[in-house]
């Protein structure tokens, strides 16, 4: 039988699968925006700390949820669309055995080679200092986060944008809270500084991670799909390895690209002190927020597309692909450039020092 995205017109369809993750990414800014306003509160140097972490950190999350996940996204919609349950079945054990590998990879990497990196990026003294104290925590829980975005992944490949849209919704209100007291405590307790965004965000992998699960394993998938994943009883294949990285390690190269360029920025501009490292952190954060805006539009994309390249369907699925694309374009066109004619108005959102307000301005 064929699959209903086929016939599908391609804008409803493309709403309704990209709309809720892009709702989220949206909310997802805003957190973003209150952890940089949590972050500043305890100074300058912790806003430097932050900045040497960043575009690492930024490199692994946006990878675990737009080039990766996207890879496992696109190979559980192009197995569904070719009608190959047992490989769509399949899927689900191979993408949660590359995500712990992927996780423990950048754990080991982060606790072995992160003081020197950071070294290497200009970091020094107090600001070192915070940047460990956020990295040492963050990094411990990797293995959670690629868990969750891949599980994430899973859903939206299946056609479900709205469940992960949704349970994300709810951990990253849950989140701010939870990382503003830990952070700056409340009443007569100071809080644990830098530690208190890590642990919090870790904490909320963890829940969103297990509700992803839930939900993979739900009643209402069976009765969508007609079968559910199964983890035991399952040989492991090296084809369906290779059709997840063959998209997702291109959906890597372009956020490598982007997160080399900031790494290779935060280098230059730590050189100039903390508050240069701390006004180029609030500006590069920007970039960064936007370009979860694309991978929301992005995962209607991914589904619609593998959906109907698994079908034999090309013609749609180029499509598919210029009406996503160039409403990506339009939406992160107006946004940048807002913010690049007001850049002053944009750094005091998260610090009130004329330093780093200047540095930031010199960035747009």
């Amino acid at each position: 039988m064929s699959h209903p995205l086929l016939a599908a017109p391609i804008g409803p369809a493309l709403l309704r699968l990209a709309g809720p993750t892009t709702v989220l990414t949206v909310l997802q800014i805003f957190v973003a925006m209150a952890d940089i306003w949590i972050i500043g509160r305890l100074g300058i140097d912790a806003l430097a700390g932050i900045a040497l972490v960043f575009p690492v950190m930024a490199l692994m999350v946006n990878s675990a949820n737009g080039g990766l996940g996207g890879g496992v996204a696109s190979a559980r919609a192009r197995a569904l669309g070719a009608g190959r349950h047992d490989d769509a079945r399949a899927l689900v054990l191979h993408a949660l055995v590359l995500g712990v590998a992927f996780g423990s990879g950048f754990t080991v990497l982060a606790w072995t080679a992160a003081p020197a990196f950071y070294r290497l990026l200009g970091g020094s003294g107090v600001a070192l200092e915070r940047a460990l104290a956020f990295s040492d925590l963050w990094y411990g829980g990797a293995i959670v986060v690629w868990l969750s975005c891949f599980l994430a992944a899973l859903l939206r490949g299946s056609g479900d944008a709205a469940t992960p849209a949704r349970i994300g919704a709810i951990t990253s209100v849950v989140y701010v809270p939870v990382a503003g007291v830990l952070a700056l405590g409340i009443g007569d307790w100071s809080g644990i500084g830098m530690a208190g965004p890590a642990i919090a965000s870790i904490a909320a992998s963890i829940g969103s991670g297990l509700l992803m699960a839930r939900a993979l394993w739900s009643t209402k998938q069976y009765d969508r799909l007609g079968f559910t994943p199964a983890l035991f009883g399952i040989r492991l294949q090296r084809r369906l390895f290779g059709e997840i990285l063959r998209v997702g390690v291109m959906g890597v190269l372009g956020t490598l690209t982007a997160s080399t360029a900031a790494l290779l920025v935060t280098g230059l501009v730590g050189r100039f002190g903390a508050a240069a490292l701390a006004g180029y952190g609030v500006g590069v954060r920007l970039e960064f927020m936007l370009a979860p805006l694309a991978f929301g539009i992005g995962t209607g994309l991914t589904t619609l597309v593998g959906v109907a390249a698994g079908a034999g369907d090309w013609q749609r699925a180029v499509r598919v692909a210029w009406i996503g694309g160039l409403l990506a374009f339009a939406v992160i066109g107006v946004i940048g450039w807002t913010v690049a004619l007001l850049p002053e108005d944009w750094s005091r959102l998260f610090t009130a020092d004329a330093h780093v307000i200047d540095a930031r301005a010199d960035f747009a």
